[in-house]
């Protein structure tokens, strides 16, 4: 019995559901969907067609609905129940083949007793020239957390680990699961690679990065089975990107991951004004890891405490006047980059640098995790205003709140 049809029975106080009369299954199937709209906004394709079948409705019933919720259904469905996709999607050798790749992984993610399922397999979009083929896969690690695989290659007989996910449990489905690679192929005039696949039935998606020009347009190539790629300008990485998926409900942001060598990047969610946030023991977390949004800085990570019901109260310190060393974007004005120093007043955040006046808007940046194949990694922190007398105040990126975040963890 599936939750739907669990909830189903509870509400309804039947242990075996009796025979409906004729034009009841419909009715029905619309009182238990409107009664857990809310919760059940995502699961609905799901739902209806459960309760047509545990109510022994007709297929009238299940088409008038299919056509009522087709799109917001579709967009929002568990990745466990994505399709294998792609015109490769059959070739077995080729899945073994990227299925042993990922279990040779170091250390080993993927337990080699669980299924493994194959989402897509096949070339990449039109218009990517840089890969000969993309395989997704879906397994589970070791404590039983769904976990995918994103593998490349030239041709079948040539693959490449790129990057793993994974999938966080108990928050709604993503409309689109991908990868952020920083060292893409030699090829490409565009190194940062973004890859993504979208759920069944999402109509358009794309990236975006707060690491360039907002008046970019999009250069998202897109396969009609839901596959997407683009090549970013180097200052994009995962933790400053959001791949945006066009919904019935809108736009709605999926899930990224870093590729290999890059910080461990956790979703989490901010509480108490954004200082607070909650992880399970198994959570890889420390002092001074920072907590992000794909627009910039939050915070980091001050105290951990052991609440003792299974999970660790996290401390953020949201204040960025404590952050040492902090930079200027490079420009034509200031080649390498500059330090400057942030104050606090009691209304506002000076921005100093040494004497130099500094450009309104020039970007203000925290650096850090520099590795030698990925380059310098950084992380906005704002922008610079004018203030009062000709001072450099701080517009921040990103304003502490309660809302979904990114844990980095080198």
């Amino acid at each position: 019995m599936d939750e739907f049809e669990q909830r189903l029975r509870q509400q309804y106080a039947a242990v075996a559901v009796p025979a409906i009369g004729a034009g009841e299954s419909e009715r029905m199937a619309r009182s238990v969907l409107a009664a857990h709209a809310r919760r059940w906004r995502r699961g609905a394709i799901a739902a209806v067609i459960a309760a047509i079948a545990v109510l022994g409705g007709g297929v009238v019933a299940v088409e008038s609905l299919y056509a009522l919720s087709r799109g917001q259904i579709q967009n929002a469905t568990s990745v466990t129940q994505w399709p294998a996709r792609g015109s490769l999607a059959g070739d077995t050798a080729l899945a073994e083949r990227a299925q042993q790749l990922w279990q040779r992984v170091t250390p080993p993610t993927v337990d080699s007793g669980s299924a493994v399922t194959v989402l897509y397999a096949g070339p990449p979009p039109p218009g990517d020239t840089d890969m000969g083929i993309v395989v997704v896969l879906r397994g589970r690690d070791h404590a039983g957390r769904i976990l995918l695989a994103f593998v490349t290659g030239t041709d079948p007989q040539h693959l490449r680990m790129r990057a793993q996910l994974h999938v966080p449990a108990g928050v709604p489905p993503a409309p689109a699961y991908g990868f952020v690679d920083g060292l893409a192929s030699p090829q490409s005039s565009r190194p940062t690679l973004a890859l993504a696949l979208t759920a069944p039935g999402v109509s358009a998606a794309a990236f975006t990065s707060s690491a360039t020009d907002p008046g970019r347009s999009s250069t998202t190539n897109r396969s009609p089975d839901g596959l997407i790629t683009d090549r970013l300008p180097p200052p994009v990485r995962a933790y400053n990107t959001r791949v945006v998926a066009t919904t019935a409900d809108g736009e709605i942001s999926g899930q990224l991951t870093g590729a290999g060598g890059d910080p461990t990047l956790t979703p989490v969610t901010l509480t108490g004004g954004g200082t607070r946030l909650h992880t399970t023991p198994d959570t890889a977390v420390a002092e001074d890891d920072i907590v992000v949004t794909p627009e910039g800085f939050v915070g980091l990570v001050r105290r951990i405490d052991d609440t003792g019901t299974g999970t660790r109260d996290v401390l953020v310190d949201t204040d960025p006047t404590r952050l040492t060393p902090v930079v200027t974007e490079t420009t034509p004005d200031l080649p390498g980059g500059t330090s400057v120093f942030l104050s606090p007043t009691a209304t506002s955040i000076v921005v100093s640098a040494g004497g130099f006046l500094l450009a309104e808007g020039t970007r203000i940046l925290l650096p850090g995790f520099s590795r030698p194949t990925k380059g310098t990694i950084t992380i906005d922190i704002g922008t610079v205003r004018a203030g009062p007398g000709g001072s450099r105040l701080l517009r921040r990126s990103v304003d502490p709140a309660d809302g979904p975040a990114i844990l980095i963890h080198p």
